[in-house]
């Protein structure tokens, strides 16, 4: 065992891998005490037999663990400040209702209004009293004037409801062309940043076990031998949890991999 290699296989109280990861990336864990893990460890932190890596994703994060930054860092930066999970658009169909009901309520009492006026106006004409059809005329014309007052709100409301579906729609449309734009930013950073650590991952294929030399691009080889050249080119504190048969000798592993080790 070196300072930088702790080796557990068979120890029958040593925890498994799994737990030992999850210690590993639990900072109030007292399991392990070790740095944060950064971004890379998400991809190279357990590594085994039948590991699976996202190359250029992890490459990308290998980078960022030496310092190198993106030049699209800034502007990605600005995207996402931007809220990505925006409100669903306001639904009108109740303001619509409402215009539609007080329409209604309108045209029902303007002909109720105009009825009776012309019984007014013929009663007046046969000079019979009015007074009677006058009063239910004034509370028609009442009810006519609220529900005239009543129509003009709710067409004002509905007005309001469809500016913010309109402008829903153009944030929506804004949002997406956003999304767009930093998909691509994002894609483009992790070329950058791939191809800045491009020789040293060709590099650390020609120690880790297995590896076969090859630029990202070109590397079609099997999975571990690339986490490993991966864990090698990255600035890694935190214990990488390593069960893989390649080393047999603790030592090997912190070497090959230039980081802390558990070995299960």
């Amino acid at each position: 065992m070196t300072s930088r290699t702790v080796d557990l296989r068979g120890r029958a109280e040593s925890a498994g891998p799994d737990s030992l990861l999850a210690a590993v990336r639990v900072p109030s864990d007292d399991c392990v005490r070790c740095p944060r893990p950064g971004p890379v460890h998400d991809h190279v932190g357990h590594l085994h037999d039948e590991v699976a890596v996202a190359l250029r994703p992890a490459l990308a994060a290998a980078a960022r663990s030496r310092g190198v930054d993106a030049p699209q860092d800034e502007e990605l930066g600005d995207l996402a400040e931007r809220d990505p999970n925006q409100a669903p658009p306001p639904d009108p169909t109740a303001a619509r209702r409402r215009v539609a009901e007080a329409t209604a309520d309108v045209d029902a009492l303007r002909e109720r209004a105009d009825r009776l006026g012309g019984r007014v106006e013929a009663r007046r004409a046969l000079d019979a009293d009015t007074d009677a059809v006058e009063r239910q005329y004034r509370t028609v014309a009442r009810e006519l004037a609220a529900a005239e007052t009543e129509r003009v709100a709710a067409e004002q409301a509905l007005s309001r409801e469809q500016a913010a579906v309109s402008r829903a729609r153009d944030d929506r449309q804004a949002s997406l062309v956003a999304a767009d734009r930093r998909r691509n930013l994002e894609r483009t950073a992790r070329d950058y940043l791939v191809a800045t650590v491009a020789d040293a991952f060709e590099r650390a294929l020609r120690v880790v076990p297995g590896g076969v030399p090859a630029t990202p691009d070109e590397y079609d080889g099997p999975p571990l031998p690339a986490a490993l050249a991966v864990a090698r080119v990255a600035r890694i504190r935190a214990p990488l949890v390593v069960e893989a048969a390649s080393f047999a000798r603790p030592s090997r592993a912190a070497a090959c991999l230039d980081a802390p080790v558990l070995l299960v």
